[in-house]
């Protein structure tokens, strides 16, 4: 079915990548002074304000990084993509990737494939600089 095989793409490459970003996650968390949770404790702070005031700022440039890792690690997950759908249902769970990849092996165009290539090496790279110039902006 069109409508469902993204949506199981989706689920499956989630489930795959879980693990790596939730030990990340659950170091950043634990790396933060256990002292200041005290003081907001003290200071009569709830849990949602903990989390909002001392959590999620102190892990703020984890958080960004992740989100940038993951797209990429999501363009390239070349291999379940093709294993489970190949494209199909009706071009449905075709991606840029895999779209690569097929005109490079079964249509045999190394031109096309190679720019594709190039195009995504660029978008990507963009999104690496824009991490960096966010993390470089954050730290001063």
């Amino acid at each position: 079915d069109t409508r469902w095989s993204m949506i199981s793409l989706v689920i499956m490459e989630s489930w795959q990548q879980f693990g790596s970003a939730m030990l990340i996650y659950l170091a950043a968390v634990l790396s933060i002074p256990r002292d200041w949770y005290e003081a907001a404790e003290i200071d009569g702070a709830g849990v949602w304000n903990r989390i909002r005031y001392i959590t999620l700022p102190s892990i703020r440039n984890l958080i960004v990084l992740m989100l940038i890792l993951q797209l990429i690690a999501t363009s390239q997950g070349l291999q379940s993509q093709l294993a489970m759908l190949d494209g199909g249902p009706n071009n449905a769970t075709l991606t840029y990737a895999l779209l690569i990849v097929k005109y490079a092996t079964t249509r045999l165009d190394y031109g096309v494939a190679a720019a594709l290539g190039v195009l995504m090496f660029l978008a990507l790279g963009g999104l690496a600089v824009v991490q960096y110039r966010f993390q470089r902006r954050e730290g001063n």
